[in-house]
């Protein structure tokens, strides 16, 4: 059946799948994103307990001579509604496969059943336990993403840095800071070259202004590339440090930084910022002017360049606030 992609209703918006919330569930809906009209609403039973060996894929409950005590689904019916679903999505991809696609497509209660059947029964189970926590977080079931991670470290991820770093994240998303740091640590001992983790660990860090432990495992991050979403996580990490340093007037805690970042300080309007403002306290104006337009090509409206622009506009020697 062809489905519309304009919204039949305004016959202007198109139509995409979201993932709303009302007080008690989560439901997948088809919706314009000019006039709100709902074309479909899918409200599917996800499973939310613990996921764990032998538990029913459907509602993750416990199973008794081979049907679920929950939903009463048989082993093989379990199986079944799973492959139906997958082939919904995609009629050849794997499950794991077929979560993602249905993440992208904005199906996220489908993605989450995809998800946990591939942690049971998937190519790479840990990646698809990992979806499917995040999963759980993201339709609005904070807690059961919590337990399902505290679940897992304490079974059959006690020595995964996968599952501990998953445990961390859960840990931060409901403000644990103090678990979520053990937990992160509990990864990177597991598996130092982690750098994703690494990356997310400094950036709690730094949202709980441990500057300088979050600069530290930031530049960990940059100094083994190879990871890009790590490597622009931890980028941002040591802009958002760079620009605590300038607002304090830290002048050699930036020049010491951006020498550790050497040609990285090219990739951020941050790091340009900074150089350029060392350049105007420093009286080299056309290298602070060439460091602002380098700025500009990477951020035009980043809001340092015009703190900058002034400062070289009215060459005054230096922009940091003594």
């Amino acid at each position: 059946m062809h489905t519309p992609s304009t919204c039949p209703s305004c016959r202007k918006g198109l139509l995409r799948w979201e993932t709303r919330r009302t007080a008690d569930r989560s439901v997948d809906t088809f919706t314009c994103e000019a006039c709100d009209y709902v074309l479909a609403e899918e409200d599917w039973h996800i499973p939310v307990q613990p996921l764990s060996e032998g538990r029913c894929r459907n509602c993750c409950g416990r199973r008794v001579e081979g049907t679920c005590l929950d939903c009463e689904l048989s082993s093989a019916e379990d199986l079944e509604v799973h492959e139906e679903l997958r082939r919904l999505i995609h009629p050849t991809a794997d499950l794991l496969a077929s979560t993602r696609l249905a993440v992208a497509m904005g199906r996220r209660l489908i993605a989450l059943k995809l998800a946990t059947a591939a942690a049971l029964d998937g190519p790479q189970p840990e990646v698809a336990r990992c979806l499917r926590i995040q999963l759980l977080r993201g339709v609005g079931e904070e807690l059961a993403a919590l337990s399902d991670a505290r679940e897992w470290v304490h079974e059959a991820g006690r020595n995964s840095a996968m599952a501990w770093a998953a445990y961390a994240d859960e840990l931060a998303a409901t403000k644990k800071h103090g678990e979520a740091i053990e937990a992160f640590r509990k990864a990177l001992e597991l598996a130092p070259n982690a750098h994703g983790a690494r990356a997310r660990f400094a950036r709690l860090l730094m949202d709980l202004q441990r500057f300088g432990q979050a600069h530290e495992e930031a530049l960990a991050v940059l100094d083994h590339p190879g990871n890009r979403e790590a490597t622009l996580a931890a980028l941002e990490v040591m802009a958002g440090y760079v620009e605590l340093l300038m607002l304090r007037g830290e002048t050699m805690a930036v020049r010491e930084v951006l020498e550790e970042l050497g040609p990285r300080a090219r990739r951020h309007p941050v790091f340009l910022c900074a150089s350029a403002a060392l350049a105007v306290q420093d009286e080299r104006l056309p290298e602070a002017k060439a460091d602002l337009k380098a700025a500009r090509k990477l951020q035009s409206d980043h809001p340092l360049i015009r703190q900058i622009e002034k400062t070289v506009q009215s060459a005054r020697k230096g922009w940091f606030p003594w």
